[in-house]
């Protein structure tokens, strides 16, 4: 049965979901929420797992797309390049640890 995600009472345009996180556009901001597993992929400067949404950093605006997947979650906002954040092997950057990153456009 579905259940309401704390904080996301309206505003929501996009919604993805992971392995073990979630993310979703609310309002234009970039929120995630779930495990980090010590890989940093809600995008909050954290890697402590969080049950309710969090904003990303520096997505708090303009956000038009939100993708995640296992260890990684990926945002584009309007007039900006992409933005990555997560573990090893996911952000295309060639990263070799865990790392947030800003794409080139």
């Amino acid at each position: 049965v579905p259940v309401p995600v704390t904080g996301l009472t309206s505003g929501v345009t996009a919604i993805a979901a992971g392995d073990q996180h979630t993310g979703a556009v609310v309002s234009g901001a970039a929120r995630c929420w779930g495990s980090n597993q010590d890989w940093g992929m809600l995008g909050n400067n954290s890697t402590a797992t969080s049950l309710v949404p969090v904003p990303v950093s520096g997505l708090t605006a303009g956000v038009t797309a939100i993708d995640v997947d296992y260890a990684h979650s990926c945002a584009i906002a309007s007039g900006r390049p992409g933005s990555s954040s997560g573990g090893p092997g996911g952000l295309g950057a060639g990263e070799a640890a865990r790392v947030a990153i800003t794409l080139p456009p």
